[in-house]
């Protein structure tokens, strides 16, 4: 690894040399040009774009897009009013974030190297996309390959590793600000974006780390860890840097999983997962109890406004419910004017051919024999729809469930069994259900269809229960899992 990263640090310092000393944070209140002329080689696609990403709702839009000459060369021009982060897709779904201000002018040279790809750029505006570049290979050399990833390793290897980071940013940041002419200003937003960087791989793998199999909690294990340094910066001015926004957004939503929801869910009294009693879904307490809860921290008020938002979007991942509607009564409520109404609209809007009565968006595969199936084929039965895929632990562990309440309706041709997998690699299916064949009917998305079928029905996470009537018509399009006991009463209303 001392090898990479000193291979690493000469590249660096070359790249130092061209870097450009000009750049400026501060918002323009009048809309001006920006330029970025593209160099790619090795590019496969004739298009190339600039297109933004909202970490919100995680959607995206194309800003500019244009194609490419013969050369590999192409153009791309804006306007702008203030700065912003955006992602340039150089090569089919190449996306790489780029920070762009009014009156930058760049060239990017985008060439391949083993299987990544590699930018540089000069002109106006080339200074901070260099600094971004190197410190995101840095950090890929540093967390580690297949063999020595940092996320495998065990809790006194990884406190090891994240510290053997911390340095290699701090020395890398050091040796970049040294080389090139940077304001205040952007030093210490570039310094605050890598802790962020650390601050995110500590939250990750502490979460991993609880939540795997290991019976081994103990967090004195962590050291260093427990500086303050990697403590959740809790600034409501974060947002206001582009720099720092969509990361620090990200982090937010981590954040209140990590200390606001497990931490409720884990005090609820349960009798399963899913349930907190026979009449009384976990599901339907506990946005409530999370918002609740958000609402009484000692938090600024743009981090509380952003996190009742991501709660309130969270419940509408799995369409339009009165809990939905009660979320966002009260979120109108504290913030009549909030900038994140205008994405909780959006997904309702997005959500609502799932509200109940609507006929069901229709489902496409290849059923384990190799036939094309549409959903429209059962039109007449009430069909129970388990979305899954082989590598999701949660999802097995329902299927002894799900078992069991097909039993409950063998021979009843009036109700179907509709499996759909996610996985990407059709390989892994075939293999799991000649392993170990499933009841029902069972079919895989093609790889082409799944974006789409994922964004129809909103499937933020598996397993994913839906359940249609004779008609087509949804009747919960978040429906109840097996282990809830409760799924084969749902059904026999429907009979």
């Amino acid at each position: 690894m001392k090898k990479d990263i000193a291979i690493f640090l000469l590249v660096c310092f070359s790249t130092l040399l061209f870097a450009n000393f000009q750049l400026s944070i501060t918002e323009s209140p009048e809309k001006k040009r920006f330029k970025l002329r593209v160099h790619t080689p090795d590019a496969s696609d004739e298009e190339v774009s600039i297109y933004s990403a909202n970490s919100i709702d995680y959607s995206d839009s194309i800003i500019h897009k244009t194609t490419y000459d013969s050369l590999g060369n192409a153009v791309l021009e804006l306007d702008l009013h203030k700065p912003a982060l955006v992602y340039l897709d150089v090569d089919k779904g190449s996306g790489h974030p780029i920070y762009i201000e009014p009156n930058y002018d760049m060239e990017v040279l985008v060439y391949r190297e083993q299987s990544r790809w590699k930018y540089f750029y000069t002109g106006k505006g080339s200074a901070v996309n260099n600094y971004l570049e190197e410190i995101r290979f840095l950090q890929d050399v540093l967390e580690g390959s297949v063999e020595n990833y940092i996320m495998s390793l065990d809790p006194p290897d990884f406190v090891e590793r994240v510290e053997e980071m911390r340095t290699e940013f701090s020395n890398f940041h050091q040796a970049y600000i040294d080389s090139v002419k940077l304001s205040a200003e952007q030093k210490a937003t570039l310094e605050k974006k890598n802790q962020l960087m650390l601050i995110s791989l500590k939250e990750r793998y502490i979460d991993f780390y609880e939540t795997g199999s290991s019976s081994d909690k103990d967090k004195t294990k962590w050291g260093k860890l427990n500086d303050s340094f990697y403590d959740f910066p809790l600034v409501a001015s974060y947002f206001d840097n582009e720099l720092l926004r969509d990361d620090y957004i990200d982090q937010i939503d981590d954040y209140a999983d990590q200390y606001v929801l497990k931490p409720l869910y884990d005090s609820l009294p349960k009798i399963s997962a899913t349930q907190i009693n026979d009449t009384l879904a976990v599901g339907e307490v506990l946005p409530f109890l999370i918002a609740d809860a958000i609402k009484q921290r000692d938090y600024p008020e743009k981090i509380k406004e952003l996190m009742l938002a991501q709660n309130t979007l969270e419940v509408l991942d799995n369409g339009i419910s009165h809990i939905s509607d009660s979320l966002l009564n009260n979120f109108e409520k504290l913030y009549p004017k909030s900038e994140f109404l205008y994405y909780i609209h959006k997904q309702i809007k997005k959500v609502q051919p799932l509200t109940v009565g609507n006929i069901a968006p229709n489902i496409t595969g290849i059923t384990f024999g190799g036939e094309h199936f549409s959903l429209d084929q059962l039109k007449g039965k009430v069909v129970y729809v388990d979305v899954w895929a082989t590598w999701c632990g949660p999802c097995k562990t329902e299927m002894p469930f799900a078992e069991k309440l097909q039993d409950e309706f063998k021979g009843n041709d009036e109700v179907v069994f509709l499996n759909v997998s996610v996985d990407a690699k059709k390989e892994k299916w075939d293999e799991m259900l000649k392993e170990k064949p499933i009841g029902g009917v069972n079919i895989i998305i093609p790889t082409d269809d799944l974006s789409a079928f994922l964004k129809t029905y909103s499937v933020s996470g598996i397993p994913r229960y839906i359940l249609i009537d004779q008609e087509g018509k949804l009747i919960d399009a978040n429906a109840l899992r097996p282990s809830t006991g409760k799924v084969k009463a749902e059904i026999e209303k429907l009979l």
